[in-house]
């Protein structure tokens, strides 16, 4: 994500204030990192379906695709693995 950015930048077909970033579902949760990485990458960014706040909805397992996301995020409610999902 951001080698492409950086490339369009450096080819001078865009810059920094004129670029925008987007993603949708697990793209979306790229896009988070990202920011989160490179927040002087793009002007703007547009995150679609997002899953950024893991902890949080991974305590509500009423949300679809909750338990089945425990395998790749962990189970905060298991001590084994909240610490790990907070660093």
């Amino acid at each position: 994500m951001a080698a492409g950015a950086d490339e369009r930048v450096y080819q001078g077909w865009t810059t920094r204030d004129k670029l925008a970033i987007s993603g949708g579902s697990a793209g979306g949760h790229l896009i988070g990192a990202t920011l989160n990485i490179r927040p002087d990458l793009s002007k703007a960014a547009l995150l679609y379906v997002s899953f950024v706040a893991v902890i949080n909805t991974m305590y509500d397992e009423s949300l679809p695709s909750t338990v089945e996301e425990f395998l790749e995020c962990g189970n905060p409610k298991k001590e084994s693995e909240i610490g790990y999902m907070l660093t």
